[in-house]
């Protein structure tokens, strides 16, 4: 398998769907309860292995604004590392689509899964300037460390059920196989004793 597949493999693994009713309905209050106790008019949380973004906004998103959120996507996923923007107007010449966007500020955190893997992002943006205290940058990172668990659960729930499928898939065509067989096929157990005979 070339590193490209394996990589594929992997980003199928730990993609979720943001338009499914339980994650929605598990990250959405974690999006509210930022945007309330910051106050900040948007939050987004940022899959990497499928683009995608889900925003929570006091006002209309704008491509331009799902734009800047790829951009910042990019950043953390080639960075694994937090990035804390006071203020976009004093780097103009960096942040020049915040701008048009009223963006002034903003963190941006990678969402890790338990297992280490860089799975992500959050990111909580303001259309005012101003100095992130260390306290609502803890509120975010726990947030993002409980999105992260969410995200872990949804991703196992969805192997078991793949697993699930395949185990059912493999007993289906065993037993078409016995059905269709005119070869007697015997299965003994661990005490030698008949468990399945067609």
């Amino acid at each position: 398998m070339t590193t490209s597949s394996k990589q594929r493999n992997l980003d199928f693994m730990y993609a979720i769907d943001f338009e499914d009713t339980s994650i929605k309905s598990g990250l959405t209050p974690l999006l509210k309860l930022v945007m309330q106790s910051l106050p900040v008019p948007s939050v987004a949380i940022s899959q990497f292995a499928s683009s995608q973004h889900y925003i929570k906004s006091t006002d209309p998103v704008s491509a331009t604004f799902q734009d800047n959120v790829s951009l910042l996507s990019d950043i953390i996923a080639g960075s694994g590392e937090m990035l804390i923007i006071q203020d976009s107007a004093a780097q103009s010449d960096k942040w020049n689509g915040f701008l048009h966007e009223g963006i002034l500020c903003c963190v941006a955190l990678p969402v890790k899964l338990p297992v280490g893997e860089l799975w992500g992002m959050v990111a909580v943006t303001d259309n005012q300037s101003r100095q992130w205290t260390d306290e609502e940058i803890n509120l975010i990172q726990h947030v993002t460390n409980t999105i992260s668990w969410q995200i872990h659960t949804e991703i196992e729930r969805q192997l078991q059920n793949k697993q699930i499928e395949v185990l059912k898939n493999s007993e289906n065509l065993f037993q078409q196989l016995a059905d269709t067989s005119t070869d007697a096929l015997v299965i003994l157990d661990e005490d030698a004793c008949i468990a399945y005979c067609n």
